[in-house]
């Protein structure tokens, strides 16, 4: 697809605009510096997009979301995603174990309290196997022995819901410094 557009690849946070053509704008989707997909749009909203290669993350390092309410969940996942990182979401910690991705992840964002194997149980289940993920736990229902169980137990961060933006960055950071 010749568009007249500059052949220079950007982050999926900068376009690509040609000065003579400003009303059409593309956007090379990169990761891991090579573009894997390209997406043009026009002044009338249409778009047209290509995929460039073969994008197979399946063993890329991951920032798994446990939580059973999957607005929080999806929010999460977002969040994390618009930092630039890989990002998957379970809605139980069961569903997250018999994922291929527990090898994969660098750091674990967990509810609390949930129905089946709640976030310290989960916790204590990683630890038990060698798992020495660093954990980010976000509840609803904060203080008491459940805190001090998990922050005992190593655990990165023990969020409030709801909590700032800006608590969970410094949280994932922190994560990804031990990881």
């Amino acid at each position: 697809m010749e568009t007249g557009f500059r052949k220079r690849p950007c982050s999926n946070k900068k376009l690509d605009i040609d000065p003579i053509q400003s009303n059409r704008i593309k956007v090379d989707i990169s990761i891991f510096h090579e573009t894997y997909y390209s997406i043009e749009i026009d002044n009338r909203c249409s778009y047209k997009a290509r995929a460039m290669g073969d994008l197979d993350l399946s063993n890329e390092p991951v920032i798994s979301i446990i939580d059973d309410d999957a607005f929080v969940r999806d929010g999460i996942g977002d969040l994390v995603t618009a930092l630039g990182y890989r990002s998957l979401t379970f809605a139980s910690s069961e569903e997250f174990l018999e994922s291929d991705q527990v090898s994969n992840t660098v750091c674990l964002i967990t509810d609390l309290h949930m129905p089946g194997l709640n976030g310290l149980d989960l916790q204590q289940y990683l630890l038990e196997n060698g798992y020495c993920t660093p954990i980010i736990f976000v509840t609803a229902f904060p203080g008491g022995r459940a805190q001090e169980r998990a922050l005992k137990a190593g655990a990165i961060a023990f969020l409030s819901k709801p909590f700032e933006e800006t608590s969970l960055i410094s949280a994932v950071a922190l994560a990804l410094r031990a990881s």
